[in-house]
Parts: structure tokens; C-alpha cells; sequence
């Protein structure tokens, strides 16, 4: 589960790197050597071999010392700005996350109801304004990238005419033959002295080109990683505007909701109570969950309550995780694991067919009649996500013995109470257990998006977070009624 790539990948690079400038160096460089290898006379043709190729690592060393900072200098301090602002709007971001969480706690009336939506839309203006600010900074990142690996490919292709140049060079003066090197020495000494200078040397070029080839692949890999980030960013761009669209939709509603009500509280209260739903209602609502069937709300309240015994996280935010969850997995239960799933070196570092057998062999269930998450193509990721909580094999199984130990049985995640048990423990891993507002946010996001959890806890964390809210007041509601939440063997 991803969001949806906005920004095409476009392969441009900033020309940085003056390409008159390189020929001149190569060909200062060419020139010493010529000049070396035509007035050392004193050095047998093997010798200049090894000096000449000595004198070509000692110039590559240098070459690939350090990246260009041709434009690093011209955006440190842009950058530096940006990220100031960024620090400032996330304070001020925080300051209405916290203000509307003391609203929320006092009685719901028609004011707090409009000072709270009044304070939602301008935090959603604050986010977007700290999206864009990213985006920016990330642009500024992504061209400093481009330079270091246009500059890179230059030194390299710099590096290998040198090399060709220095070799050329020394071939036209003739070649000796092994027996020709030892009729000229004093002795085998001196013979396996200059063989052994020789095989080091060729070690050392070969180290230093694979160096070179690292230093290209990491950037490259670095300029990826960035450019899927700023993707990532713009996508949040789209979906804060659409927040904002709905806020100012909700804001006419309450505009209206005045109107109606003429501001008197007694009408509004009256509303309010003719919209909830009664705890009967609650109770028997279908729970959708994924690759579970259904159950009804009651029932997966009680699966809620015992992992939240268990493991201090909030029973709401585990309804809410796994309602968003449903939610998002449109492709989910689809594919069989022999498609969908990371099968493994060589094609993947990650290996989830291997514990999936294992699972379904000690579940004693066929593995081929299970269907799993499907690959999300667009991107390239593996699918094989399982059950109700959407656990890869290959994570289910750190979670596995855990679990076990809470219940006393062999788990599954095709169990409901296993798998609330383990959504519980994740979260409560990710720091969600008995947390404030924000530690569930973000570890709502890590659920979601693992290390890149920053990218997502405005998109997903904030979303979820709304849903827990909701999900807090049909709990109170049934409660009130007298729910029992013991669930039976």
C-alpha cells in the first residue's frame, strides 16, 4: 500500500561540470607522463610500466578525493532557511494539535464544535505550507545529487582514457617478454621483484575501479531515494489540499448548522442526539476486516479490549488502524503467495514464501487455497500480506512466539484475536501504548510505512488518528450501555 506516484521520474541532470576544463586536465596529465616516459632512460620498459601506473592510481586517488561543490555553496544557506521555517511551523503545528486536544476534552457544544474545526483548518494550512517547504528543500537535494553523479561519470570516463592514453603510450615504446625481463636482470630477484610490483598494481587499478563504480552506484541510489521522496511529498501536497476542500465543506455545513439553529445550544444538542446511533445499533454494525470476513462491531471491540489489556495500546487505535487498513487494501486477498510473494535471494533480499510455509504447514493449511496481497506494480513491491492485520511472513514470524506466550496456542493470523494481539504488540512496539496523542500518530504511520513513517503522519497518521476519535465515542456509547467486554472461550 503506497500513495500514488504524482511527480513523473525524469533522469536531468544539472550540467555542472565543464567539459573543457576536464580535457585540459587529461591533458596535462597525458603530457607529464609522455614527458616522464620519454626522458627516464634509465628505467627498463617493465619499470616504466610500474611507475606509469603507479602515477595513474596516485591521480585517481585524487580525483574521486571529494565531490564538486559547485552548488552545495550556492544552497546551504537556502537550505538552512528552509529548514528554519520548516522548525517553526512544526512548533506552531504542535501548538494547535495540543489546543485542539484540550477542546476536544471539554463538552461538546456547538462553539468548541466550530472553535475546533476553526483550528483543524488552520493547522491543515500550516501542513501544507511545511509540505511545500519540503519539497523545496528536497529539490535543492536532489540537484546537488544530480551534480555528484554528472561529475562522477566524468572522472570515471576521465579515468579510463587516462588509463588507455598511459598504456598506449608505453606500448608503442615495445614490449618485453617474461624471458626478455629476466635475461636483463641481475638476478631472479630482481625478476619476481618487478612480477609481484606488477600483480599489485593490477589489484590496486582493479580496487580503485571498483571504488569508482560504488561511488557512482551509491549516488545514484542516493538521487532515487530522494526523488521517491519528493514524490512522496507532492503526493501529501494533493491529499492536504483535499483535507483543506473537505474542511471548508464541513465549515459551510456548520455555517448552515447557525442558521438553522439561530446559535441556540438547546437545538443543537437536540441534532445531535437525533444523529447518534444507539448502542444497539453500534453492537450488531458489521466489521469489516481484511482477509477475516466479517464481524460485528461488538465482537471486535472485545478482540480491542483484550490486546489492550495486554499491551496498554488504546482500544480505539487499534480499531482504527485496522479499519484504515480495510479501508486502503483494495487489491488485498487477491493473489496466491507463489506470485505475490518476496521468494528470496537471488531475486529479493527478503525471503516471505519460506515462513509462509512454514505458517500454513504448522496451521496444517493448504497454503495454495490461502490468498494473500497482491504486488503493488507501480512501484515495484512484493504483496503477501496475511490476514487481518496485514503482517508479511516474514515480520509475523518475530511476532509469532510473543504471541503464543500471551495466548497459550499455536497463532494464526487468519485468527481475529491473534491478530489484533499482534497489530496491539506491533504498535506497542512502534511506542503506542499508553501514549499521548502525538507517540499514537506517529506510530500509526510507522504501522503503515516502517522507517519512512515521517512521510506519512500527516497523510495516514492524522487520518487514523481521526478515526480513533470516532471510534472513542461509539466505545463510550456502548459502554455507557453496559457492553461487557470479557470475551468468551
Amino acid at each position: 500500500m503506497k500513495i500514488i506516484d504524482i511527480v513523473p521520474r525524469k533522469k536531468t541532470f544539472p550540467e555542472q561540470i565543464s567539459q573543457k576544463k576536464t580535457l585540459s586536465l587529461k591533458k596535462r596529465l597525458f603530457n607529464n607522463r609522455y614527458l616522464i616516459l620519454s626522458n627516464l632512460s634509465l628505467f627498463s620498459r617493465f619499470g616504466l610500466a610500474v611507475f606509469l601506473i603507479l602515477s595513474f592510481l596516485g591521480s585517481s586517488i585524487s580525483f574521486v578525493s571529494a565531490p564538486v561543490q559547485i552548488s552545495f555553496a550556492d544552497t546551504l544557506e537556502e537550505r538552512k532557511n528552509l529548514e528554519q521555517k520548516l522548525s517553526e511551523i512544526e512548533s506552531e503545528i504542535q501548538a494547535y494539535e495540543k489546543n485542539i486536544e484540550e477542546v476536544q476534552g471539554e463538552k461538546k457544544t456547538l462553539a468548541n464544535e466550530i472553535k475546533i474545526l476553526d483550528k483543524t483548518m488552520a493547522k491543515i494550512n500550516l501542513q501544507i505550507k511545511a509540505i511545500d517547504l519540503e519539497i523545496q528543500r528536497l529539490n535543492l537535494r536532489i540537484n546537488d545529487l544530480g551534480v555528484n553523479i554528472k561529475d562522477s561519470e566524468t572522472k570515471i570516463d576521465a579515468q579510463r582514457e587516462l588509463l588507455g592514453d598511459s598504456l598506449k603510450v608505453f606500448y608503442e615504446n615495445g614490449q618485453l617478454s617474461l624471458l626478455e625481463i629476466l635475461m636483463s636482470r641481475d638476478s631472479l630477484s630482481d625478476f619476481f621483484d618487478e612480477v609481484n610490483a606488477q600483480t599489485a598494481i593490477q589489484d590496486q587499478l582493479q580496487k580503485e575501479l571498483v571504488l569508482i563504480r560504488d561511488l557512482k552506484k551509491n549516488l545514484e541510489g542516493q538521487r532515487t531515494n530522494w526523488i521517491d521522496r519528493r514524490e512522496d511529498q507532492a503526493s501529501l501536497l494533493s491529499i492536504q489540499k483535499a483535507q483543506k476542500d473537505e474542511l471548508n465543506s464541513k465549515k459551510q455545513e456548520k455555517d448552515r448548522l447557525l442558521s438553522i439553529t439561530k446559535g441556540k445550544e438547546t437545538l443543537y444538542q437536540n441534532l445531535i442526539k437525533e444523529s447518534k446511533k444507539t448502542a444497539a445499533e453500534i453492537r450488531a454494525q458489521l466489521y469489516k476486516l481484511l482477509g477475516g470476513g466479517e464481524i460485528s462491531f461488538g465482537d471486535a471491540l472485545k478482540y480491542a479490549d483484550s490486546a489492550s489489556q495486554q499491551t496498554g495500546v488504546r482500544s480505539a487505535l487499534l480499531l482504527a488502524v485496522l479499519d484504515k487498513e480495510s479501508d486502503l487494501g483494495k487489491n488485498v486477498g487477491k493473489c496466491s503467495y507463489k506470485t505475490a510473494m518476496a521468494p528470496g535471494p537471488p531475486e529479493s533480499k527478503r525471503d516471505d514464501v519460506t515462513p509462509f510455509l512454514q505458517i500454513t504447514k504448522e496451521l496444517d493449511i493448504n497454503p495454495d487455497s490461502i490468498l494473500v496481497s497482491c504486488p503493488i506494480l507501480r512501484d515495484g513491491s512484493y504483496g503477501g500480506a496475511m490476514g487481518i492485520s496485514q503482517f508479511i511472513p516474514s515480520t509475523w514470524m518475530l511476532y509469532k512466539s510473543r504471541i503464543q506466550k500471551i495466548t497459550g496456542s499455536l497463532p494464526s493470523p487468519w485468527n481475529p484475536r491473534d491478530a489484533f494481539l499482534a497489530t496491539a504488540l506491533y504498535l506497542a512496539d512502534a511506542g503506542a501504548a499508553n501514549a499521548s496523542y502525538s507517540k499514537e500518530r506517529i506510530a500509526a504511520a510507522k504501522y503503515y510505512a516502517g522507517s519512512r513513517w515521517s512521510l506519512y503522519l500527516r497523510s495516514y497518521g492524522d487520518k487514523v488518528m481521526k478515526l480513533a476519535s470516532y471510534y472513542e465515542d461509539q466505545i463510550k456509547i456502548l459502554k455507557q450501555a453496559g457492553l461487557k467486554v470479557s470475551l468468551e472461550n
